[in-house]
């Protein structure tokens, strides 16, 4: 007896997905220069990303976006059969550059003041001096200010005023009586 045996099976394929490969933030608080790797899967070649209106010429493989600044972003691919997906992506943005001044801000007329900035790598004072603290001695009231720059060339400023009276002591004799001493 002939016996035949049949067997099916039904293939199928996963859908079209795009996934995010890589995201590198913005180097300063505030920047434009972060960046999205997409990389779609299980679709026909050629894709076109897209992200928040601006797309990709048409590639077969991975595309990066550059030029972001922090946010959410919404990544859509398209495939060559017309398939569609999306991702969310989320770029976030790097703590903000704080430089900060300190010293004595109250100084007589004649004094110095050593003034101090913290918070960045290098400085340079609206004196012209570059190093991190500097010693003043201002004749009136006078305005100081810093810029402070990080390794990674973000920026920040900071400012102080140093206040300049002309003495400490107000002395004020009201009377003055006769002292004898034996």
């Amino acid at each position: 007896s002939n016996s035949s045996n049949t067997a099916s099976a039904t293939v199928s394929s996963a859908a079209l997905s795009v996934t995010v490969s890589n995201v590198i933030s913005p180097v300063c608080h505030g920047g434009n220069d972060g960046s999205v790797t997409v990389n779609a899967a299980n679709g026909t070649p050629p894709y076109i990303y897209s992200i928040n209106g601006q797309s990709s010429p048409s590639t077969s493989g991975p595309y990066t976006f550059y030029n972001l600044s922090a946010g959410s972003y919404s990544v859509t691919v398209q495939d060559g059969a017309g398939n569609t997906a999306s991702t969310p992506v989320s770029i976030t943005d790097p703590a903000a550059l704080v430089v900060t001044i300190s010293g004595n801000t109250d100084i007589i007329l004649g004094q110095s003041t050593t003034l101090t900035a913290n918070g960045a790598d290098s400085y340079l004072w609206n004196t012209g001096q570059t190093t991190q603290s500097i010693t003043v001695s201002p004749s009136t009231t006078t305005v100081f200010s810093v810029t402070g720059t990080s390794t990674a060339g973000c920026t920040a400023d900071a400012q102080v005023t140093v206040n300049v009276s002309d003495s400490n002591i107000n002395l004020v004799v009201n009377d003055v009586d006769d002292v004898t001493c034996n």
